[in-house]
């Protein structure tokens, strides 16, 4: 991976994020995290966060997802999020979703400025999933994704215009 210093200021971390289309919350701490998701958490269900990486020009950023590895035992070449379990030695569900992204693409950690997150959803496959929402600015970005291929077949780019469209989602 090559390291690319900024030149570009990113987008500052929103702190209190009012009338969010997105809904997002600020981060917080595991501990922190609402009665209902410890509940859930307690119940069996495993914590785990992904990233919603948006990257780019903040006027038209892109949204950086993963095909998975197709050798997996699980969800073999489904196109994802960055993002995985949660690890003991995590400050919180971003420092989750942070570490993860750098373990299976090469994003630097501290490329990332993290707005917050998204509501948590409750998985098939017995994980409590938070999305963590965070800007990197393209000079914050390596030239090239470095992939972990135990994890990761590809990483691409997809415009945030096409995935927020609703004329392009479907329920199946």
């Amino acid at each position: 991976m090559v390291s690319v210093a900024r030149v570009e200021p990113a987008l500052p971390a929103r702190r209190d994020p009012p009338d969010d289309p997105l809904g997002v919350t600020p981060p917080v701490p595991v501990e922190k995290l609402p009665e209902e998701w410890r509940l859930r958490h307690e119940s069996g269900l495993r914590a785990a966060a992904v990233l919603v990486l948006l990257l780019g020009d903040p006027e038209d950023p892109r949204v950086l997802l993963t095909e998975r590895a197709h050798h997996l035992q699980h969800h073999p070449g489904q196109v994802s999020f960055p993002g995985g379990r949660v690890e003991p030695h995590d400050e919180s569900l971003a420092m989750t979703a942070l570490r993860e992204a750098n373990e299976e693409v090469g994003l630097a950690v501290d490329a990332v400025d993290v707005f917050g997150y998204l509501p948590t959803q409750w998985t098939v496959s017995g994980y409590a999933m938070t999305p963590v929402v965070g800007y990197a600015s393209t000079a914050a970005l390596p030239d090239a994704w470095a992939l972990d291929a135990q994890e990761v077949a590809s990483a691409f780019e997809v415009p945030a215009a096409f995935l927020f469209h609703a004329g392009n989602h479907k329920e199946s």
